[in-house]
């Protein structure tokens, strides 16, 4: 065989190579095959025949583990509508879990799609999610963290619309009473929710708590529920002298002292009222005993060893 047959067999060993490199390398939808085209080529002329076979090869080899790296099995999470106000925790220990897959993954598709899960799933910290994906650097993520966040806002509109429709037809006073009740719950979770979520002082406003639920006259002054979360809702919000007043009737109304305690300890301590802060605790000895509040109560009645 003489050396021009040789040079031609090689050039078709070549072209062929690199045509079946090509065609079998992996590629992102819509990007181009020209840099990897190029660095074939290259690779096939400077190493006659050899580079043929080593570029076919590392092609196959590429197309072998296609989808199977740095991508994470995705499967929905489907929870029942009676558990809507459950709150799932994800993990962000776990690089392959979906709080991790959101903040690490280089692929925008796999940030897609955990925050589409987080979205449907009403994950704990939900909103601290939605917020931090505002910045991320791909578009579709942002948008999709902005529409979440507006149906979390349209959805917490709704239950609170429905429940005050309900309010207003309650026919009778026991029904009022559980309505008005879980309506200031559903106000509390969703307020508390935001405040400690975003974990920011900026989250704290100083605007006026919200209206109370209708009751269009009916007594419901034996209820603690509703002055409690009141105060816990002006609290969280940073009303504290509300929050003071809403905690003092719920004790009165009948709810228990070491429960409504550390509420008021806290807003007395946000009023800078010291002196009715250890007195309030002075009270209340059975906090000692606390493994959250314990420590607290020790350090301001001056007992701390």
């Amino acid at each position: 065989m003489t050396l021009l047959a040789l040079v031609v067999a090689d050039l078709l060993c070549t072209l062929l190579a690199v045509l079946s490199a090509s065609l079998l390398t992996p590629v992102a939808p819509g990007a181009r095959r020209v840099f990897s085209t190029v660095l074939y080529l290259v690779m096939a002329l400077a190493m006659p025949f050899i580079g043929a076979i080593l570029i076919v090869a590392y092609a196959a080899a590429l197309r072998s583990v296609h989808r199977k790296i740095d991508r994470a099995e995705v499967e929905p999470i489907h929870v029942p509508p009676a558990a809507r106000d459950f709150r799932l925790q994800p993990s962000a220990a776990a690089p392959g879990g979906i709080a991790g897959r959101l903040a690490g993954s280089r692929d925008p598709r796999q940030r897609v799609a955990a925050l589409s899960q987080i979205a449907s799933s009403r994950f704990f910290d939900q909103y601290r999610l939605l917020r931090a994906a505002l910045k991320d650097e791909a578009e579709e993520v942002r948008l999709l963290a902005y529409a979440a966040l507006d149906q979390r806002e349209h959805e917490n509109t709704e239950l609170l619309i429905g429940l005050r429709r309900q309010i207003d037809a309650a026919g009778d006073t026991r029904r009022l009473h559980r309505l008005r009740g879980y309506h200031a719950w559903l106000q509390w979770s969703i307020d508390h929710s935001a405040a400690r979520e975003m974990a920011a002082p900026s989250a704290r406003t100083q605007e006026p708590a919200r209206a109370p639920a209708p009751n269009d006259g009916r007594d419901d002054a034996g209820d603690a529920t509703l002055p409690l979360l009141a105060g816990l809702r002006h609290l969280e919000t940073g009303n504290t002298v509300q929050a003071v007043a809403a905690l003092l009737e719920a004790r009165r109304r009948g709810a228990g002292g070491a429960i409504v305690a550390p509420h008021l300890a806290a807003a007395y301590y946000a009023e800078k009222d010291i002196p009715a802060l250890r007195r309030l605790y002075a009270e209340h000895p059975e906090l000692r005993l606390s493994a959250r509040y314990g420590p607290s109560h020790r350090f301001w009645l001056g007992s701390c060893s």
